[in-house]
């Protein structure tokens, strides 16, 4: 039923059908984009996409512990398990883990 090229109505309608959905798509591409632009030139400093660790409310403390930790020697491993002793999680709800902390340290 989906393709049935035989009947050439049917073809003629999703071919119609097609050439307004891909429409569509590109004209909603071409509003987001817009909308972007005006967003960058409003505020120079926005960005899209997840905020770094330590720009939320509660996380700077967090992660300047976290940077005098490993200044002062200690191994992802041990900043991950004092983490979890100071009942600390991270941003998701669920315990750290040591990629997570390695990568937060790594910026």
């Amino acid at each position: 039923m989906k393709g049935d090229d035989s009947n050439p109505t049917a073809k003629l309608v999703r071919q119609i059908l097609s050439a307004v959905s891909e429409f569509e798509r590109c004209v909603i591409v071409l509003k987001m984009r817009g909308a972007k632009e005006r967003r960058r030139i409003a505020d120079p400093d926005w960005r899209e996409g997840r905020l770094p660790y330590g720009s939320k409310p509660g996380e700077a403390e967090t992660l300047e512990w976290m940077r005098q930790a490993r200044a002062a020697g200690m191994t992802l491993q041990k900043i991950t398990d004092d983490l979890h002793l100071q009942g600390t999680v991270a941003r998701s709800g669920k315990p750290w883990t040591v990629g997570a902390v390695g990568k937060i340290l790594a910026r």
